[in-house]
């Protein structure tokens, strides 16, 4: 009983974790339509950070499909880095901007 009543409290009282340098990202992909390469796919990473944050590593990175070409199995994908771009807003304070 003395075990249980000090995990609640343990999971209760538990303090919140928070990370500041990465903010959320975006995999998307496209099917190439003609061509030799018609019918692969291009994939695209976004990530969001902090400018504020660590700095994002600018080597190529991996991502793993599963399942494919058969059940159990995985397939890596290479993602090249292509290039950093500043999307912080810009203009005056009164328009909404700090």
């Amino acid at each position: 009983m003395k075990k249980i009543a000090v995990s609640l409290i343990l999971i209760f009282s538990s303090l919140f974790s928070y990370s500041s340098h990465f903010m959320g990202g975006e995999i998307t992909w496209q099917c190439i339509k003609g061509g030799p390469d018609v019918g692969k796919y291009i994939f695209q990473m976004k990530v969001y950070r902090d400018c504020n944050g660590i700095t994002f590593s600018q080597t190529s990175q991996t991502l793993t499909h599963h399942n494919y070409p058969s059940l159990g199995t995985t397939t890596p994908i290479l993602l090249n880095f292509i290039s950093t771009t500043d999307i912080s807003p810009t203009g005056s304070i009164a328009s909404g901007n700090t």
